[in-house]
């Protein structure tokens, strides 16, 4: 173990060896180096800022070309279509970097009903709750909580529900959070994939990382999230939140 707190052992953190490669001839086969995952959040964010830098050149260019009065339809259009490209090309490397960086988190005992109660309001959307208790208590962060319950709640409306009915089951061990939409669902070949970054149906910018960053969230805190649908008529998301630290546990 390392002498310092919150520093990655070198010398535990990594495969002590891998498989042997037959290579032809005398050729020496070349060590595989490892780093520890700071170096690759930071080799990420340094590639990214110079994607950033290109992207910066082409929507520039892209944009003065934009403006020239005398610009066929033929030309225009595909020139927008690439400035469009390399905005949204610009809004994935952003929230790439964001996912890089290790979140802080808050952790503790979260009162999550006031959490709840505040969706109609946050959200200017429809919230019933069919079942919520006055207090209920799980572990975690409860920013980050009001922010998964958001995103649900943003997903129904983007799936054209015209409500959410909440319930809350408290548990020994979970606390079972469930939205269940009056949305169009979810077809069986999608929801497969929902959980995959950048993965999207929809056409308005949706970048496809709400239910992923939600996974990631969840997965720190010893929680899960278990989606289904009868792609016609519902869609339902349960959280499953653990009441008491998983290293607790």
């Amino acid at each position: 173990m390392s002498d310092y707190p919150n520093v990655v052992d070198s010398r535990n953190a990594f495969p002590k060896a891998l498989p042997e490669t037959k290579l032809p001839g005398k050729v020496a086969p070349v060590a595989p180096v490892y780093f520890p995952p700071q170096q690759y959040t930071r080799l990420l964010a340094g590639l990214i800022h110079k994607l950033n830098n290109v992207i910066t050149v082409l929507s520039g260019h892209t944009g003065l070309l934009l403006l020239q009065p005398k610009l066929s339809r033929a030309v225009r259009e595909p020139v927008e279509q690439m400035l469009e490209a390399t905005q949204l090309l610009s809004r994935y490397l952003d929230e790439a970097v964001l996912l890089a960086r290790a979140p802080r988190l808050e952790l503790g005992a979260v009162d999550v009903a006031p959490l709840l109660a505040e969706l109609p309001e946050r959200t200017g959307f429809p919230v019933t709750f069919a079942a919520l208790p006055s207090t209920a208590t799980a572990w975690g962060d409860a920013q980050q909580l009001r922010a998964c319950f958001e995103q649900v709640v943003q997903n129904a409306r983007e799936a054209h529900a015209k409500n959410v009915t909440c319930r809350a089951e408290d548990g020994s061990e979970w606390l079972q959070i469930s939205f269940r939409d009056d949305g169009k669902g979810i077809s069986s070949d999608v929801i497969n994939r929902i959980f995959e970054p950048f993965f999207t149906t929809k056409k308005n910018g949706n970048i496809g990382l709400g239910l992923f960053r939600i996974q990631g969230y969840l997965a720190l805190t010893g929680g899960g999230l278990k989606v289904s649908s009868d792609n016609k008529t519902y869609t339902e998301a349960s959280f499953f939140l653990a009441k008491t630290s998983p290293a607790a546990a």
